[in-house]
Parts: structure tokens; C-alpha cells; sequence
């Protein structure tokens, strides 16, 4: 029995170091270089919904990255052209099915490209790892409508509250509920998430959920950011990546908690690109449960 946990063990590294090798394969064939950047931050990069992890030096207090994002900007602020990184990150979170407090993060970025070219990079990444399915590209705006009547481009939050009613959907320890995304990620956890099958690639948010992204007004007001979910599991959050500082001072300035904030100026002359994250984990253990080859 001991005997076979320990083949069962090796074989699951091994195939997870082949796996990982896949990735850097893939990024040696499109000449991405893969850099390594610090892992304690003195400032947070604010986002709603996640939490850092802090940790006490006789220096002072530092953060564990909740990404690598903000010190590989700075890298490409610098002029290292398209860079990637697999690192463990931390977050204050709930233990779930799919989400530790640390797991591996693939965080990505190409220069010059847009969030529409990264999404075929990104398709072909899943392919290249061994990941067969057929991807649907669909708009935020249409999930919300076609699910739940919804139209994100008046929507308020008395109407989206008059919706949870309706529904039965619990808004009681909805956190930030002066903040529409809250609504909106409640809805869409409740009504939408759990609907998603097979490889499916949302883009178009609305501007409320733009977090680091770009915002687009033209046909209507969004923010050019993407998430890839297969089989309803969420393993890719992109970025056409927001260069203007100054919207990304104001979007800062609404974090009301107790920690500082990095410091835009940080990122100032940040090339146009692309970046995307992605879980490793999530990825191979989608790969592994499915059996592709």
C-alpha cells in the first residue's frame, strides 16, 4: 500500500512538472521571457473582494502579493517587452473547492497586442496544455440579459435589489452594498456562474467591474476586460491594461480600507498591452478530471 501512494505521488508530480514545462514551452515559442519579481509588497493594490495576507518584519509591515502585477509592470515600464511569471500568490480568502489562501498564478502580459488578441493567445495556451474544447466568446451584457432580464447598460442597484426579491436571492451580508458590482457579482453567482458548460470566454464588463482595465465608450460604456470558465470554473481573469494613470488615481481613491495603496506613478508610461492570470491549478485539475491527451 505505502508503496503504491508513493508511485501514485510521483506520478502526479511528474505530471504536473510536464505540465508547467508545457506552459513554458508555449511562452519560449512566442518569445515571452519569464522573470521572477518580489513577493512582499509595502502597499496594496486595492480590489474588491480580495484580500491580502499581512505579515509583521522588525522593517515594518509588507503584503504577500495577491499577484505578482503591480512589480511586473514595473518591469514592462522599463522596457522588458512581453513578460510572464508561474508564482505562488496569497489571499485572505474562504478555502473553497477551487480557491486556497495560495496557489500558482500564470500572470501574463504582451506588449502591443489588445484583450481580443490575448484571448486567442489564451485559447491557444489551453489547447498547447492539452485542453480540447471549443470556445464561445460571449458579452457580459448578454449573459445578464439572456439569464436574468437584466440590462447592465441602465441598471441600478434599487433594481437589481428589487431582482433579488423577486428571486429569493439572500442580500443580507452582501458586503459594500452601495457599490453595484456587489449586486451584480451576487446575481451573477447565484443566477449566471453556475449556468456556464464547456470553454466559455466573457468579455465586455460593465465600467463598474473595470478594476485595472481599459474603458471603452464606444458602442456603449464598458471596460475591455475578460474571464475564461471552463465547465463553469473560473480559471482566467485579462486586461486590455489601463496606461492612464489618472483614471487609475480615481478608480484607487474609492478604496476605503485601513491599508495604503500603491502609488500609480509607479506604472507611469506603461506600454499599451495586454495581461491575463491564470490558475494553474484550476487548469491542470481541469485537464486531469477531463483525461485529455
Amino acid at each position: 500500500m505505502f508503496q503504491e501512494q508513493q508511485n501514485s505521488i510521483k506520478d502526479d508530480l511528474e505530471h504536473f512538472s510536464k505540465f508547467l514545462g508545457s506552459i513554458r514551452t508555449f511562452m519560449d515559442q512566442h518569445q515571452i521571457i519569464e522573470v521572477v519579481t518580489n513577493p512582499l509588497m509595502e502597499k496594496i493594490i486595492p480590489d474588491r473582494g480580495v484580500d491580502p495576507v499581512k505579515v509583521d518584519f522588525h522593517v515594518g509591515n509588507r503584503f504577500l502579493h495577491t499577484s505578482p502585477e503591480w512589480e511586473m509592470k514595473k518591469l514592462l515600464v522599463q522596457g522588458s517587452g512581453s513578460i510572464y511569471q508561474m508564482a505562488s500568490v496569497f489571499r485572505d480568502d474562504v478555502e473553497a473547492k477551487w480557491h486556497k489562501p495560495s496557489f500558482i498564478m500564470l500572470e501574463w502580459y504582451e506588449v502591443g497586442i489588445d484583450e481580443n488578441q490575448l484571448i486567442q493567445r489564451c485559447v491557444d495556451l489551453v489547447k498547447h496544455v492539452g485542453v480540447m474544447y471549443q470556445p464561445q466568446i460571449v458579452s457580459m451584457f448578454d449573459l445578464y440579459a439572456e439569464h436574468c432580464s437584466i440590462d447592465l447598460k441602465t441598471t441600478s442597484i434599487d433594481l437589481l435589489m428589487t431582482y433579488c426579491q423577486k428571486e429569493s436571492i439572500s442580500y443580507a451580508d452582501l458586503q459594500d452594498d452601495d457599490h453595484l458590482s456587489s449586486w451584480l457579482e451576487l446575481i451573477w453567482v447565484n443566477r449566471i456562474e453556475c449556468e456556464l458548460q464547456g470553454f466559455v470566454i466573457i468579455k465586455d464588463f460593465p465600467v463598474c467591474q473595470a478594476a485595472l482595465a481599459k474603458v471603452e465608450m464606444d458602442p456603449f460604456p464598458h471596460a475591455r476586460r475578460f474571464e475564461i470558465f471552463i465547465d463553469g470554473c473560473e480559471i482566467a481573469n485579462g486586461y486590455c491594461e489601463a496606461t492612464n494613470t489618472n483614471a487609475l488615481e480615481e478608480r484607487f481613491s474609492e478604496y476605503k480600507g485601513p491599508h495604503s495603496v500603491v502609488d500609480t506613478k509607479d506604472i507611469n508610461g506603461l506600454p499599451e498591452c495586454a495581461g491575463v492570470s491564470i490558475g494553474v491549478e484550476r487548469l491542470f485539475a481541469i485537464k486531469r478530471r477531463r483525461q485529455f491527451i
